[in-house]
Formats: C-alpha cells, structure tokens, sequence
C-alpha cells in the first residue's frame, strides 16, 4: 500500500503560507480591508464624535487605521517570523507584536487628534486613554485581517488535499490508507506530521509527531484500529510506536526501550518483547 500523505502535505503547505514573504497583492488586500473598517467605524462615530461631521469623522478614522495599518503590518511581520522558533502558536506570535505597535499607534493618533481636531494629547491618563483606543482599534483590525488569511490558508490547503485525492482516484496503482488520514483529521492542524507514537494514559491518548504532542480523550486499542495498516508496533499495553520513529534500542539487563526520533523513551514490556524483536528491533 502507498500511503498518500495527506496530512504531511497541510503541514507543508502551513509552513510555506508561514514563511512566505509579504507581497504587494496581500498588503492591498489588507489595505482594502483597513480601509473598508475605516469608513463602518467612522460611520459609528464612537468616542463621542457624533458630534462632528460624518465626513470629518469618516476622514479621521479611515487615516487613522492606514497609518495603524503600515505600523502593524512590519511590526507583526517581525515578531512572526523572529518569534517562529520560540512559540509556536501564530496567533500569539502576532498578539506580541501588536504591543510595541500598539504603543508606536499611540502617538500616531496623538498626532492626528493633534491635526484633525486641534487637541493636544499631554503624558498621563490622558495618554493612557489614547493607547487603551489604539490598541482596541489595532487588535480590531488585527484580527480581521488574521482571519482573512488563516481562511485564505484553509481553503488552499482544502484544496490541495482535493487535488491529491483526486490524482490518488486516477491512479490505480495507490490505494489510500483512509482509516490513517482519519486518524491523523483527529489532531489540530498544527500537530499534524510524521506518526511517532501513541501514549495511554487512563482514558486519554497522546498522540506524538514531529511537530509535537496532543492529547485527546481515546482508547489505546481504538486508535490501533486505526493505524493498523500503518507500518507500527505496540511495545507496552500503553505504548504504540511507528517503525520509522526508532533511531536507538536500549537494553539494560532485563529490561528494553526504544529510542524514538524525538528523544523519547519507550518502554518495551516482557509480553510485547517477542513482537518486537520479530520486527527486527530488539538486541
């Protein structure tokens, strides 16, 4: 059996869409965005401005979320890509960014203010009000355009897994391991990767990949159901591992353990030794 791997493929695809420079077409699109969120919040005119003119009001806030928008956009882009290694959730990666560009909006808008309306903005609580504003404001648009692109990711990642099913469907040569991909559908996107192993704990399975560990409320032997035309073995009546996964076989006395790709220790139980070692990984 070949084993199409799909979910290999959407965590490629995440990483590209990840690393991915910015380009003219998306920061227009943005812009559009920004710009769009401009006229619906000066249209609402909040923070008592349903006492000026609509189009004063209008003017002010679509400026406002331009200039906001060329000051997050780089600082965001920023902590994204240096923080990449560090944390791996994209949304608080950009949440990070988002503080000194709120602070850096904070004086912006004192100056707009300044311009639109004649109202200096002095340090102190005043300031304070400002930055709480901007902040507001930026996290606002912030999301919406976070959103757009994570939608933006999905459906080109739908699309590709589309694709591949459908070529998958022409071939007769490949079959496709659907209860694997079942399997794998059961993890958040970003945990999706290279099978490692399978952990049991009570009533709950860790699910280990090379992109991390998940847990989730399963059975041991329901996931083996699963997988069991993946090339795998279990070790210990609350281990499973994938054959690709072991780099190293440890035996101390009596007692054996798998070293996996990830530097984790798998026990290897007296009852599941001989399997083991038919699989060819036992000393």
């Amino acid at each position: 059996m070949v084993r199409i791997p799909l979910t290999n493929r959407e965590t490629s695809l995440k990483k590209q869409n990840d690393d991915k420079p910015l380009n003219k077409i998306d920061i227009l699109k943005n812009a559009l965005i920004v710009a769009v969120l401009g006229v619906v919040i000066g249209l609402l005119a909040p923070f008592g401005m349903h006492k000026i003119p609509v189009l004063t009001s209008v003017s002010y806030w679509v400026i406002s979320c331009l200039v906001g928008f060329v000051i997050y956009l780089p600082c965001i882009h920023l902590s994204d890509i240096k923080l990449k290694h560090i944390i791996k959730r994209k949304w608080l990666r950009v949440g990070l960014g988002c503080i000194p560009a709120s602070l850096l909006m904070s004086i912006a808008a004192a100056v707009l203010t300044w311009l639109f309306f004649d109202v200096r903005i002095t340090l102190g609580w005043p300031f304070l009000e400002n930055v709480a504003r901007t902040s507001l404001i930026g996290g606002i648009l912030t999301t919406a355009t976070f959103f757009r692109e994570v939608f933006e990711s999905q459906q080109e990642q739908l699309s590709q897994t589309e694709q591949q099913l459908n070529v998958a469907k022409l071939s007769p040569e490949i079959e496709i391991d659907l209860n694997y991909q079942e399997f794998m559908t059961m993890l958040p996107l970003e945990y999706r990767g290279q099978l490692l192993c399978l952990q049991m704990s009570d009533h709950y399975l860790t699910v280990h990949t090379d992109k991390g560990r998940h847990t989730m409320l399963m059975r041991l032997k329901d996931a083996m159901v699963l997988l069991r035309d993946y090339d795998g073995m279990q070790t210990h009546r609350s281990w499973w591992v994938a054959h690709d996964a072991v780099v190293k076989i440890v035996k101390d006395g009596r007692k054996t353990h798998l070293i996996l790709s990830n530097d984790l220790t798998v026990p290897v139980s007296r009852s599941f030794l001989v399997k083991v070692s038919a699989a060819g990984f036992a000393k």
